[in-house]
C-alpha cells in the first residue's frame, strides 16, 4: 500500500514538471517608452520686443544707440545763464588788465568797450535770471570757458608794452570765437524761455561784433 501511494506521489510531480516545462519562458519587463520633448513653438515664452516689453524694449533701445556714442546733456536756462556770467567775467577782467598795461590807443578803446558791453550784459543776465527765477548754475561748459579764458590771461598778464598789445587782442579773437561756438552749438539749442533766448541773442550779436573788432586790430598789429 505504501509502495502504490509514493508511486502516486512520483507520478504527480512528475505530471506537474511536464505543465511546467510546457509553458513559455517568463521575460523580463521592457521599461516604459520616456515620454517624448516637444520644443515649444517660438510664439510661446518668447520674449516681448514690442516697446515696454521688459526685455524686448531694452534690446531695441540699445540697438537705437550705437555702442561707443557718447550723449551729451542740454544745458537748462540757468546753466546758460552761468556761460553767459562766466564769459562776461572773464572778458572784464582781461579788460580792466589792458586798461592799465596797453600802450596802443585802439587796443586802449577796445578795451573800454569790453568794459562797458560785458558790463551791461552781465547785469541784464542777472536781471533774466531775477525775471525768470532762475540761479545761476555751473556746467561742463561754462568751467571748460573758465578754464581757457584763465589760461589765455595768465599769457597776457605776462606780456609788457606791444607784446602785450598783441597778446591780449590774441586773446580777444580767441575768446569771442569760443563763445561764439559755444552760443550756436550748446546755447541756442538748449534755451527754452524767450527771456533767456533774447538775451542769448542780444549777447551773441555783441560777441560777433566784438570779435570783428579785435580781428580787425589783430591784423593791424601784425602788420605794424
Amino acid at each position: 500500500m505504501n509502495r502504490i501511494m509514493m508511486g502516486s506521489a512520483v507520478a504527480l510531480i512528475l505530471a506537474a514538471g511536464a505543465c511546467r516545462s510546457n509553458e513559455p519562458p517568463s521575460r523580463t519587463p521592457e521599461p516604459p517608452p520616456e515620454p517624448s520633448i516637444k520644443t515649444p513653438s517660438s510664439s510661446v515664452g518668447a520674449p516681448n520686443t514690442t516697446a515696454g516689453g521688459g526685455q524686448g524694449s531694452l534690446a531695441s533701445a540699445s540697438d537705437r544707440v550705437p555702442s561707443g556714442t557718447t550723449t551729451t546733456q542740454s544745458l537748462t536756462d540757468s546753466q546758460i545763464l552761468y556761460v553767459l556770467h562766466a564769459a562776461n567775467v572773464s572778458e572784464i577782467e582781461q579788460a580792466r588788465m589792458a586798461q592799465t598795461k596797453a600802450q596802443n590807443a585802439r587796443v586802449k578803446r577796445f578795451a573800454a568797450m569790453m568794459l562797458e558791453d560785458h558790463g551791461q550784459a552781465d547785469a541784464k543776465a542777472n536781471e533774466v535770471a531775477k525775471k525768470t527765477q532762475s540761479s545761476l548754475a555751473p556746467s561742463q561748459t561754462s568751467e571748460r570757458l573758465e578754464s581757457d579764458a584763465k589760461q589765455l590771461s595768465s599769457k597776457v598778464a605776462a606780456q609788457q608794452g606791444s607784446d602785450f598789445d598783441r597778446a591780449y587782442i590774441d586773446a580777444q579773437v580767441k575768446g569771442h570765437r569760443a563763445v561764439l561756438q559755444s552760443i550756436d552749438r550748446e546755447l541756442l539749442p538748449a534755451v527754452r524761455s524767450t527771456e533767456v533766448k533774447d538775451l542769448v541773442q542780444t549777447v551773441r550779436a555783441k560777441v560777433e561784433g566784438h570779435l570783428t573788432e579785435a580781428e580787425q586790430i589783430q591784423k593791424g598789429l601784425a602788420g605794424g
